[in-house]
């Protein structure tokens, strides 16, 4: 091991040194080298030393030639060492300082800057969201759901059911942290989204439904069928919001806001009629049991919250369930 360190800081000090003022460092001779310590250090096991000749790397590449995608692919597989060298520490229930963790986010921030001068949005998006997903599995749920945001910000034009997902997983990460104001937040932004792609593909449909009516043939209908996204997202968006819809119940009554959490079942009941077949596994009992809910709630009449529970619990969501629990137990406390 100590001879890979040595071989490392020794190419390190070469490309440091200035011979000849006039005369750049060979980079291409330092890559191949760092890449070959690289999967020596790998083949080793220590990751942290393979991602910092990564790193290495990378620095070269952008002394070759300024912000390329392979110099942000090297701080990709740097960031991820890292990640995974970490990982193995809080697996291992081994005591970290987590210094390793602000280096990783540091690199994956890196090649986001790059891809987003070259306006890569779909790449920018994906590291967000990978990046928020480590964090999540480090329990670094604040830092999780800020970068699970920023994923949906960026992909929200470009892939809407991607966006609708990273702000779902935001959610999980503030009702983890018991921010439910800032869950809320997250859950409106869902249901705006998924209101406007239901929206826009209505529009769509009806563009369609008029070339054919236009063309009067069956033929020309096949010239312009539904694209494989738009027919996934007709069943995808209802289905979405009537989720965020009945969370964002639940979230409220937990908060004791009744008002609010009154005025999203209404408008839950609407979505089902409007998307009826196509959008939720609810029932019509299951909205009464949602109000029956609300109500003993509001009322303080404890006593038959259990057993709604337990009506409840098949229709909802793991996480709803958990939301659920948690208005179980607080109003338990009232008894």
């Amino acid at each position: 091991m100590s001879h890979l360190i040595d071989s490392y800081r020794l190419i390190s000090s070469k490309l440091k040194k200035k011979k000849f003022p006039m005369r750049k460092p060979n980079y291409s001779e330092a890559i191949d080298q760092y890449a070959q310590i690289m999967n020596s250090f790998k083949r080793e096991g220590n990751l942290m030393y393979a991602a910092f000749c990564c790193l290495s790397i990378g620095r070269c590449e952008q002394a070759i030639k300024n912000a390329s995608s392979a110099e942000a692919s090297c701080y990709i597989d740097s960031g991820y060492l890292m990640w995974e060298s970490e990982l193995r520490s809080y697996e291992d229930d081994f005591i970290s300082f987590e210094e390793n963790v602000t280096e990783a986010i540091n690199c994956y921030l890196l090649a986001i800057k790059i891809y987003q001068n070259y306006k890569r949005f779909s790449i920018m998006g994906t590291l967000f969201f990978e990046l928020a997903s480590i964090l999540k599995r480090l329990n670094k749920y604040e830092e999780a759901a800020e970068y699970f945001h920023k994923a949906s910000e960026i992909m929200r034009t470009e892939s809407p059911i991607t966006a609708i997902n990273a702000l779902k997983e935001a959610t999980k990460c503030k009702i983890l942290e018991c921010d439910y104001k800032g869950a809320c937040d997250l859950l409106d932004g869902m249901v705006a989204i998924a209101t406007e792609s239901i929206q826009q593909d209505k529009r769509t449909a009806q563009v369609l439904a008029n070339q054919v009516e236009q063309h009067q043939l069956q033929q020309q209908y096949h010239s312009y069928p539904l694209s494989a996204s738009s027919s996934l997202s007709l069943s995808l968006y209802p289905y979405a919001l009537i989720e965020a819809r009945v969370s964002l119940i639940l979230l409220y009554i937990l908060q004791d806001n009744f008002l609010k959490s009154q005025s999203h079942l209404g408008k839950l009941v609407n979505d089902i009629t409007e998307h009826e077949g196509q959008s939720s596994d609810l029932t019509e009992e299951s909205i009464a049991l949602l109000n029956n809910l609300l109500m003993a709630c509001e009322r303080k009449e404890t006593n038959g919250l259990q057993a709604i529970q337990r009506e409840l619990w098949s229709s909802l969501s793991d996480v709803q369930n958990d939301i659920l629990q948690k208005i179980w137990c607080a109003n338990k406390m009232l008894l």
